[in-house]
């Protein structure tokens, strides 16, 4: 048999990890949607169930993209 290749992929930079989660979570909106507009509890719990740490991933790389994006205050420097 041909030996197996598993492919490792680099962490995607913060801010395109922010926007590759927030396309995750509107998917998940969208089936919550659907949930509702079927009456199905047990269907939208499964999707809240996986939202929450997709919220977590998503404010954990916006923040981490806006700390790359934001400006360092300017240094003060000493008088005298």
């Amino acid at each position: 048999p041909a030996p197996s290749t598993t492919v490792t992929t680099a962490p995607a930079p913060p801010c395109l990890a922010a926007g590759q989660t927030g396309a995750a979570v509107l998917e998940q909106l969208e089936l919550a949607v659907q949930a509702i507009g079927a009456l199905d509890p047990t269907a939208l719990r499964g999707v809240l169930d996986r939202l929450q740490p997709l919220q977590a991933d998503l404010e954990r790389s916006v923040a981490s993209c806006s700390d790359r994006l934001t400006p360092a205050p300017p240094q003060a420097t000493p008088t005298g």
